[in-house]
């Protein structure tokens, strides 16, 4: 049997420069269609997918990002040996509370959205 690669990493680039202070990246979950009921079953109809992500930012003490004012930006996220993940014109949906554990960084979830996305 064939051993698995697993994806241990992964790189983000926002508006072409490398995000170095990340903990964590996530894409969320889209939902092409959605559920209505009829008269004597369920039926689904498809709907606009929405493209959205979220980085978990540790924001250094010296120069952190403004993610703020973002918007009309392109992201690239590119897998260890995988496919590469590319949202067109992104923005900044939230910026979200800063969290702090007391023993390491602050955190401060950042949630995007984007008009669409290609993977190469």
């Amino acid at each position: 049997m064939a051993q698995s690669e697993f994806v241990s990493r992964v790189d983000v680039a926002i508006d072409g420069k490398p995000i170095e202070d990340m903990k964590n990246f996530k894409i969320l979950k889209r939902t092409p269609r959605k559920m209505v009921e009829l008269m004597k079953k369920t039926g689904f109809v498809k709907k606009t997918v929405r493209h959205t992500f979220s980085l978990d930012y540790v924001a250094p003490v010296e120069n952190p990002i403004d993610f703020e004012g973002m918007e009309n930006i392109p992201v690239a996220v590119a897998a260890q040996g995988g496919k590469t993940i590319n949202y067109l014109d992104a923005f900044v949906i939230e910026v979200g509370d800063e969290t702090f554990d007391g023993e390491n960084e602050s955190v401060q979830t950042i949630l995007f959205g984007a008009s669409g996305r290609e993977i190469v």
